[in-house]
């Protein structure tokens, strides 16, 4: 028997024009496409570089969405957790966010304090301190951060008088008083006093009117139009409100009077 040793040559009809078909969509996946793995193995740096950032970016998310529903302690929670875990160096503006919201959401729980409460209430001040400390380290802005002045008048406004007192001492240290910075310092003083007098306490009411005392004293340098610190001082039986001795440490009453003051 003699076998042909003729090449086999696959005919268009043999081969069918389903094969053929085939042979094409492959060819135009390939060329324009490229391999498939190739593919995924270009997409994988992409993905690992969001990586680091995609918790940060989704816990900001979270805090904002919390802190818009009201929910200060859970968006505090969520925003110190995510804060004390460490960040890749391509993360600093994520960082940065977060810390933020951070900052915007400890104030305002601080000035939630519960104002019956003596013992928070002194503490305020120092945890004031230690939220400007900490902004300093995660790098928040001295320009968005809450002005003095400003947190002052929040305290003072919610009767937590420490931490006005603790605020406007720092406003005025660094010449961020305004024109009513005056008046705003004695109301404090005296309605800080005059609470204070209304305690079943002796040292409260000593407190109480050496707070009086100081604010009659600002009302004397500054031409005040009000004085409602004396009027107190005499209805607790001070015959002479020019008698009383003001706080000796009282920053408006120290140096010169403030030019553009009242």
């Amino acid at each position: 028997m003699i076998v042909s040793r003729r090449p086999v040559v696959l005919s268009l009809a043999a081969f069918g024009v389903t094969g053929l078909a085939l042979l094409i969509l492959i060819s135009m996946l390939t060329g324009l496409n490229g391999d498939p793995l190739l593919i995924d193995r270009a997409a994988q740096p992409r993905s690992a570089a969001a990586a680091p950032c995609g918790d940060l970016t989704a816990r900001t998310e979270k805090v904002s969405d919390l802190l818009t529903r009201g929910q200060l302690t859970a968006a505090l929670a969520e925003a110190n957790d995510g804060l004390t875990r460490p960040t890749a160096p391509d993360c600093a503006e994520a960082h940065l966010a977060l810390a933020r919201l951070w900052y915007a959401a400890d104030l305002d729980d601080l000035l939630a304090t519960q104002v019956d409460d003596e013992a928070l209430g002194r503490q305020a001040p120092m945890r004031w301190v230690s939220i400007e400390r900490r902004a300093d380290q995660l790098g928040v802005p001295t320009e968005e951060r809450r002005p003095k002045m400003t947190l002052a008048e929040t305290a003072y406004d919610r009767g937590l008088w420490q931490l006005a007192d603790a605020a406007f001492r720092d406003a005025w240290a660094v010449g961020q008083i305004g024109v009513g910075g005056v008046e705003f310092r004695h109301a404090l003083l005296r309605n800080w006093g005059h609470r204070l007098t209304l305690r079943n306490s002796a040292v409260a009411k000593t407190q109480g009117l050496g707070l009086l005392a100081t604010a009659h004293a600002i009302a004397r340098r500054y031409d005040l139009q009000t004085d409602v610190a004396c009027t107190d001082l005499r209805a607790l039986g001070v015959a002479d409100c020019s008698r009383t001795v003001p706080d000796p440490d009282e920053p408006t009453l120290a140096g010169p009077r403030r030019a553009g003051a009242p």
